[in-house]
């Protein structure tokens, strides 16, 4: 294909969303970079194909262990970065706030995010990951399904890669953090992650969650948590706290007795709060808060303000300003 071609396939794919597929999104041709092509044809999925890899079942154990995720060329040594990088997908993000690598999903296969996305008052209202800022940009749009389409086609390929890369994107802290876009796919998806937090001992994971139903289910199955995973369950409203006679003084719905019954039961189960001001931060809960949100300090880093209660499974609940 000449240059004169290339150009004009471009051209057309920009303009009509329907004349391209899944395949050529997640694939490596180039796209034009700074429009939202590819976050359009997720939003309307002309051809179905994103909710088939959605409805793609990840298969394995839910109490499965380190000794379940099968090496990928295990007598090899890790230097084709071509291989390494069809094994991750798209590969690690570096968002500027944290000290660390971060693996991300794309917004679109949210389950329990995608429909509070819609409530007024929810912490998904507004979903900064979603539609804002660089988020629906194609190249991040595009890194964001290779994740997806690696974890869902070759888990066990997508899990290998994993637990030998993740210790070499810490340059400084041995800390890790799940999904600063997406959340989980599937219970499977789940046992995956603690899977690998159990393989590496020495880095402490941090995972975000609104599927708690889900957490549960794993759980349940594995009868807690590894101690170097700091899995936070999201409140899904604004000002709500896990106390419920807190919620109703601020007027905010009730947390379902299931979800504090489940605390109850693992108490290795962390939260995260968004709160509308610090002050909020105060309650019977103890609550820390994360100082980085607070639109009142002008440090807006982890590593600026000494900063690692999002992973420090001691730290019952951190709190987000909202922004």
């Amino acid at each position: 294909m000449n240059v004169f071609a290339k150009a004009w396939d471009l051209l057309v794919k920009a303009l009509d969303p329907n004349n391209f597929n899944l395949d050529d999104l997640i694939g490596r041709e180039a796209f034009p970079k700074n429009d939202q092509t590819a976050f359009r044809y997720l939003q309307e999925d002309p051809l179905g194909e994103f909710a088939a890899l959605r409805r793609k079942r990840i298969d394995a154990d839910l109490d499965m262990g380190p000794r379940d995720i099968a090496p990928w060329k295990a007598k090899d040594i890790w230097t084709n970065k071509d291989e390494i990088q069809e094994a991750l997908g798209g590969g690690f993000s570096e968002p500027k706030k944290m000290p660390n690598a971060t693996y991300s999903l794309p917004t679109h296969m949210c389950m329990r995010g995608g429909k509070l996305r819609r409530v007024k008052g929810s912490v998904c209202e507004g979903c900064y990951a979603h539609d804002k800022g660089h988020y629906p940009l194609n190249n991040v749009q595009r890194h964001l399904l290779r994740n997806f389409s690696a974890l869902k086609n070759d888990p066990q390929r997508w899990a290998s890669a994993m637990v030998n890369q993740i210790p070499r994107t810490q340059d400084q802290l041995p800390f890790f953090r799940w999904h600063d876009s997406g959340d989980l796919d599937s219970p499977e998806h789940l046992a995956y992650l603690m899977a690998i937090a159990e393989s590496l001992p020495d880095t402490m994971f941090w995972l975000p969650t609104r599927e708690w139903d889900l957490t549960n289910k794993v759980v349940q199955a594995r009868g807690g948590l590894p101690g170097n995973m700091a899995l936070r369950l999201s409140l899904p409203m604004i000002d709500q706290t896990t106390d419920n006679e807190i919620n109703e003084q601020r007027g905010i719905e009730p947390l379902p007795q299931r979800h504090i019954d489940m605390l109850e039961q693992f108490p290795q189960l962390l939260t995260s709060s968004v709160i509308s001001r610090p002050q909020f931060r105060q309650s019977a809960l103890d609550e820390d808060y994360c100082p980085a949100s607070d639109p009142t300090n002008p440090i807006n880093s982890c590593e600026g303000n000494r900063c690692s209660s999002c992973w420090d499974t001691g730290q019952g609940n951190v709190g987000y300003v909202k922004h």
